[in-house]
């Protein structure tokens, strides 16, 4: 009832016209509120989400931190390679597309973006855990990102 009254119809019409259900839509807001501090963070991973969908051939899996750290028994500062196995439909950096449900409430804020994402041409992003997310389009200025905010 909260929901139907917060959600108004148009929501789901662009759901439509993105080719998605209301259920995926609010699984890719939740995506994007755990992922995102700031309006402007949503708008992007928003984007890189968005592109990544649109284009699977190339980008087939999601590989959001958020998901893994959902089904963890307790939340990490950084994901081990021996997290990034666990077999799990949420595990995306394992299972294409999105995973089978939200993994959070997403805020409106969430859900807008979800609908309405930036127009970028990003991929990719990172979190430097300081409050800091960077974007990029291809995976090479993604792992200099990482060697230059995270790996020092």
């Amino acid at each position: 009832v909260n929901f139907d009254r917060k959600v108004p119809d148009e929501y789901y019409e662009r759901a439509d016209v993105l080719g998605m259900t209301m259920d995926e839509l609010i699984t890719l807001a939740s995506m994007i509120q755990a992922e995102g501090r700031s309006l402007t963070d949503f708008e992007n991973i928003s984007s890189v989400f968005h592109n990544r969908l649109a284009n699977p051939r190339l980008f087939p899996k999601m590989q959001s931190d958020a998901t893994l750290q959902y089904i963890l028994d307790k939340r990490k500062t950084a994901l081990t390679a021996a997290d990034l196995q666990i077999d799990s439909k949420y595990n995306s950096y394992m299972y294409n597309g999105l995973p089978p449900g939200s993994i959070c409430n997403p805020s409106l804020d969430a859900i807008d973006c979800a609908l309405y994402p930036a127009e970028t041409n990003y991929y990719y992003f990172l979190a430097d855990g300081h409050g800091n997310t960077y974007f990029s389009e291809t995976n090479e200025q993604h792992e200099a990102l990482k060697k230059q905010y995270i790996d020092n």
